[in-house]
């Protein structure tokens, strides 16, 4: 007997991928007001990197001279326990570049933050996906999840000319 029978059409089909536009991440921005916020969703949205990866950057990671961020490791939180582990893939250890207005403001958030210690972020995931729950529900605007910033820098780069090789390169 065949085993395939009733598996249904492959591929499965694929969910829809959500994102925010350039206009509705700049709508939800006004949002926000304490620095690690406008940090973290500024960082998320306009490098496309994962929130574990956010939250596991040190300022050693960071270089702001040559605009760049190595991620090399991704933060999980276990029983309410911080753990660093490696990246989710081994393409994932790269080297971001940041747009000079990101480097910019990652210059004037470290001088305002430097009780933080070696962590660029002192945030939890959490408090992160409450912010962009409630401000986007707040303003109206296509609920999405963390993750989906990471879509919303993807489409961001194909509206801008870029291939979707270069976009996942």
């Amino acid at each position: 007997s065949n085993p395939c029978i009733g598996l249904g059409k492959l591929p499965p089909d694929k969910k829809e991928v959500n994102y925010w536009t350039l206009d509705d991440f700049r709508l939800f921005a006004t949002t926000l007001r304490k620095p690690t916020h406008i940090m973290i969703f500024y960082l998320l949205f306009w490098t496309g990197i994962r929130i574990g990866e956010a939250l596991a950057i040190t300022w050693d990671d960071v270089d702001l001279e040559q605009n760049t961020i190595n991620i090399n490791k991704t933060l999980t939180r276990l029983d309410r326990e911080d753990i660093i582990t490696p990246p989710k893939t081994d393409n994932s250890n790269r080297l971001v570049f940041l747009p000079q207005f990101i480097a910019d403001m990652l210059k004037d958030y470290k001088r305002m933050s430097q009780y933080n210690g070696d962590m660029v972020f002192n945030i939890t995931r959490d408090s992160v996906f409450l912010k962009l729950r409630k401000s986007s529900n707040k303003l109206g605007l296509k609920p999405i999840r963390i993750h989906d910033l990471r879509h919303s820098h993807a489409s961001l780069l194909i509206n801008a000319g870029f291939s979707p090789i270069e976009v996942a390169d």
